[in-house]
């Protein structure tokens, strides 16, 4: 029962406000829920890498600027760069913002590079995991060493410390991965 029904969440989170594994449908009017997120209309991410995308979406709406920001300030760029297969569970622009003002942060400067690099590095894992893999998993290993618990009812993620994200945008699929996008940083 618990799998139908995460099947069908998995059915209506694509339904409603997500890419297609290859590229953005440019035909469909663009999601206003806030709770969901929407590429770039019409960009076909099948030649970028996984930093290729979070650039173009940076240039697009500006959308992952911060995560951006930290890939480059802790020297990981390369790392979502290169042919090594990977899913990145890439945090918002706002979930970032949340997490400086959980921390009494005014910006990623207050945290430390061996810190940022451990809360990256638990936001990625080895290989190409579609969202229908994720929700078919009761936990993820990250390249970070800590496990993601995958929540396939309510479509979300829980880290080590009982930290729930929601999955809002799923199989975003650059030449070397997937990206989901979440709307809360989680931790290690």
């Amino acid at each position: 029962m618990l799998k139908r029904f995460s099947m069908l969440a998995l059915a209506m989170l694509v339904a409603f406000g997500c890419s297609d594994p290859i590229s953005v449908d440019d035909t469909a009017a663009p999601e206003v829920e806030s709770r969901r997120f929407t590429p770039p209309v019409g960009q076909d991410f099948r030649n970028l890498t996984i930093a290729g995308v979070v650039v173009a979406v940076v240039n697009d709406s500006g959308e992952f600027s911060i995560l951006l920001e930290a890939l480059s300030r802790v020297d990981l760029v390369g790392a979502v760069d290169g042919n090594t297969p990977l899913t990145v569970f890439a945090p918002t622009n706002d979930a970032f913002v949340a997490l400086l003002g959980e921390l009494g942060a005014t910006s990623l400067d207050d945290i430390d590079d061996d810190t940022l690099t451990q809360v990256l590095l638990y936001h990625v894992v080895p290989g190409r995991v579609t969202a229908e893999l994720v929700l078919g998993s009761s936990q993820l290993t990250t390249l970070q060493g800590g496990k993601l618990t995958v929540n396939a009812g309510d479509v979300s993620l829980t880290d080590q410390n009982g930290r729930t994200s929601d999955i809002v945008g799923v199989n975003i699929a650059p030449r070397n991965g997937i990206i989901h996008v979440i709307n809360k940083v989680v931790l290690p």
